[in-house]
């Protein structure tokens, strides 16, 4: 059973999201946890920025954090960075293009880390780009298979502006498939633990299934 996925829907590391990061810093159960904020998704953007803000907004919430700076594919071989990513309680990937962070990942040691780290208790975030990424399934300039973390799924960030009826109609052969959605609004995320999906922060998280959608606030669940 999938735990400690942690998937939000961009606007990482804003005022608005201190209170859901800090539940689930909470989640690490460790007294002094150690974040690992990975820009990958950002590299043609501003990685050292999105690194910096994934930071400080860390440490105010009394993490100390890491910034394995992979922003190609040989870095994801890099035993140093590959370290950092280890040591970890939280590992947490940027927004930005998700596939450069697909390409960058897919087939590294890297998938290893994460898959070993879930095992091990760590938990696994990513916001935007990184929450994407996740799913079975990425929709992207088209859809194309992502790393399958969260297994028969597919996650739409940036969703608060989306009409559900719309996209239930329009991704029905996708839904008709087994492929279930989560459309996240921004700042908000949904933490999957024992086969149950919290929902935290300000906005709405919007559920596909074949046929039905559900809408969920902060503090609510879903099955997964």
């Amino acid at each position: 059973m999938l735990n400690n996925i942690f998937l939000v829907g961009g606007g990482e590391f804003k005022k608005e999201c201190t209170n859901m990061d800090t539940w689930v810093l909470d989640k690490t159960n460790s007294v002094d946890p150690l974040v690992a904020i990975v820009p990958t998704a950002a590299s043609h953007e501003s990685p050292h920025k999105a690194a910096e803000n994934g930071c400080s907004h860390f440490e105010q919430i009394g993490a100390k954090t890491t910034v394995p700076m992979i922003l190609n594919r040989l870095d994801a071989f890099n035993e140093y960075k590959l370290n950092q990513l280890s040591q970890a309680d939280l590992i947490y990937f940027t927004g930005g293009n998700p596939q450069h962070l697909l390409d960058t990942i897919t087939g590294t040691p890297i998938e290893a880390v994460l898959k070993q780290g879930l095992k091990n208790g760590v938990i696994v975030a990513g916001s935007s780009a990184g929450a994407m990424i996740m799913g079975s399934d990425m929709r992207y300039q088209g859809w194309r298979k992502s790393l399958g973390i969260c297994d028969r799924l597919a996650v739409l960030p940036h969703h608060e502006n989306s009409n559900p009826e719309s996209v239930l109609k329009n991704f029905s052969d996708k839904l008709k498939s087994g492929l279930n959605m989560i459309g996240l609004s921004a700042s908000t995320g949904v933490f999957i633990d024992n086969g149950k999906g919290n929902v935290l922060g300000n906005g709405i998280v919007t559920t596909y299934r074949l046929n039905e959608y559900n809408q969920f606030r902060s503090g609510e669940q879903f099955q997964y």
